[in-house]
Formats: C-alpha cells, structure tokens, sequence
C-alpha cells in the first residue's frame, strides 16, 4: 500500500499491512523567506474530516496559538467522513469562515498582514 504520510503507515501497518511511504512533496522555493514585523501564520487543513486525521486538533492548536498571535487563521478543507459537524461545533463562531480554495495558493500562503 502506498501512503502519504509515515503515521498513517504506522497505524495501518499492526493490521497486517505492507506500507510503503510516497512523500507528499513541496516546492519550497514558492515560499521565499521574508522577514515580518508583525507574524500571522495561515494554516491550511487539506484532508478528509475522519478521525484518523483528528481535524479537530488543528481547530484546537489554532484557538491556542491565537491567544498570541490573534491574526492566525485557519482554512480547512477536505470530504466530510463523519467529524465535520463537531468541527464546525468546536470551533468559535467569531472565526471566519471561507469556503473553496484560492485559486494561487502559494501567493495566497505568503500574503502578509
């Protein structure tokens, strides 16, 4: 079986079966270093809303890092395998919501506030 990630090969491989992990791989050279004054880091969340993926702790990792960077933002994106609503739940009303996926993502990831 070939994989994406080496955690799911280690949750899938005590069941008997054979991983093999493919990287999912980043140009880097699309998101240059440039030095900020002020940090907003933008998290994107590009998976199914399943369990094995716990969405739910990228919603909690982002209310804790906006206690000090209130700028963050977090876009989530993927098939709904039965967490979506509870994500939804979970996370506060105050937080923007967006819908699709930009159609530049890497000028979108590098924007600045």
């Amino acid at each position: 079986m070939s994989i994406t990630f080496a955690f799911l090969a280690r949750a899938v491989e005590p069941h008997g079966f054979r991983c093999g992990v493919i990287p999912n791989v980043i140009d880097i050279r699309l998101y240059p270093f440039r030095l900020r004054r002020a940090i907003a880091p933008r998290f994107f969340w590009m998976r199914s809303f399943h369990p094995v993926y716990n969405p739910l702790m990228a919603v909690k990792v982002l209310e804790r890092l906006r206690a000090t960077h209130p700028e963050a933002t977090l876009v989530m994106g993927g098939q709904d395998k039965g967490m979506q609503a509870e994500v939804e739940r979970y996370a506060p009303r105050s937080w923007p919501r967006r819908r699709g996926a930009p159609p530049e993502l890497p000028r979108y990831g590098a924007k600045t506030a």
